[in-house]
């Protein structure tokens, strides 16, 4: 009976333990997704406040070594590895985020599913006008989506050439070329090295000032969707319902 009453002891002492381990995993996890959140504040007031394409590039750089990522996945400048005498830019689209079929046609479930999402996840970042964000992610999604080669196509990347910075400076006049090798440290060269033909025009079209609301708005969804797994359990539950109904 002795025994049984020292065992009874020590298991209501694991219980309190266990508890007590639990409870500070849950306080630990509260204040990672706080500052999580909180983090991504000062980027995204950088995003808004932005009133040019040469902010845009700020933010761009800021961002891309703040969070070891590309915060746009749009336009880069690299050293061709293949030739130290070329510069690779790189004025990529971004990735859909809906299947390609469906972000074209606005009565998709997939469309209507990530209307929801970013317009939730604008809302959980509290943006004023949520509605009007989700709205610009949506349509340039659309545009990506119709224009992006087919990465499956053995023509895609066929016709990918050579360029002057003259012939790449006008066709992104809002763009600064130099400001870009600037941030790249690379030292400029006489001839640069650019993607396909059609997505250079395709990106043309979409890198202007007259696109900076929808391309802010894009910006901002890209950063908030790229942290998700580091905020809270509303971000979190969002990202696995929109996840949910992409394949249906």
């Amino acid at each position: 009976m002795k025994l049984k009453k020292v065992r009874y002891k020590e298991m209501i002492a694991v219980m309190i333990a266990a508890l007590m381990v639990y409870a500070g995993a849950l306080i630990y996890t509260s204040r990672d997704s706080d500052t999580g959140i909180k983090s991504l504040q000062a980027h995204l007031s950088q995003i808004e406040a932005a009133s040019d394409m040469k902010d845009f590039e700020d933010i761009q750089v800021i961002v891309t070594e703040a969070q070891d990522s590309y915060l746009f996945f749009g336009f880069s400048i690299v050293r061709d590895i293949r030739d130290s005498a070329i510069n690779v830019i790189y004025f990529d689209l971004p990735a859909p985020l809906i299947p390609k079929d469906t972000a074209v046609d606005p009565y998709s479930a997939q469309n209507s599913a990530l209307a929801r999402y970013a317009e939730k996840l604008f809302t959980l970042a509290g943006y004023t006008d949520p509605a009007g964000s989700t709205m610009s992610v949506v349509s340039l999604n659309a545009y990506i989506t119709s224009v992006s080669p087919d990465p499956d196509s053995p023509e895609n990347g066929k016709d990918a050439g050579l360029y002057t910075m003259e012939d790449l400076q006008s066709m992104f006049p809002d763009i600064s070329l130099e400001r870009l090798l600037q941030a790249a440290a690379l030292n400029p060269e006489p001839v640069y090295h650019s993607c396909a033909e059609e997505t250079l025009r395709a990106c043309a079209e979409l890198y202007c000032l007259e696109n900076l609301r929808d391309l802010k708005a894009y910006a901002a969804f890209q950063l908030i969707n790229g942290s998700v797994g580091a905020l809270d359990s509303d971000f979190r539950n969002a990202r696995l319902e929109f996840e949910s109904k992409l394949y249906q």
